[in-house]
């Protein structure tokens, strides 16, 4: 669905990332979003109260891009939670599934013994 789910911790063989690198590079992101959407917002403020304009204009994009980039991470972590908890509950399924495969098999294995026990009975019963 979307490359995120496939990104991990990076591997010293292969070079691959694993999740929790990769999870901590993510966090670090968002960190970094949040403080340059509050960093920007101050400087705007300031730069509104000394009325330069110019810095004015860069503290209100810092704020922007560290809005923006706050609300990607958040939302990647966000799908990446809802994908696993998806991914549990189809294993979970699958499990109960299996598990009522077994039961029922033996049941099924019970029955037949009592058939047969039934028959084994009711033949020596006739042979008296």
């Amino acid at each position: 669905m979307f490359g995120v789910f496939k990104c991990r911790k990076r591997n010293m063989d292969t070079g691959l990332m694993t999740s929790a690198a990769a999870t901590n590079v993510e966090a670090s992101l968002a960190s970094t979003g949040v403080k340059i959407t509050t960093g920007g917002g101050v400087v705007s403020v300031l730069a509104f109260l000394s009325s330069a304009q110019f810095v004015a204009i860069v503290g209100i994009i810092s704020a922007i891009i560290g809005l923006a980039i706050t609300w990607w991470y958040k939302r990647r972590d966000s799908l990446i939670i809802r994908a696993e908890s998806e991914e549990r509950l189809r294993l979970q399924k699958e499990e109960t599934a299996q598990r009522m495969l077994i039961e029922k098999e033996r049941l099924n294995m019970e029955k037949e013994k009592h058939q047969l026990e039934m028959k084994l009975l009711r033949e020596k019963q006739a042979d008296k």
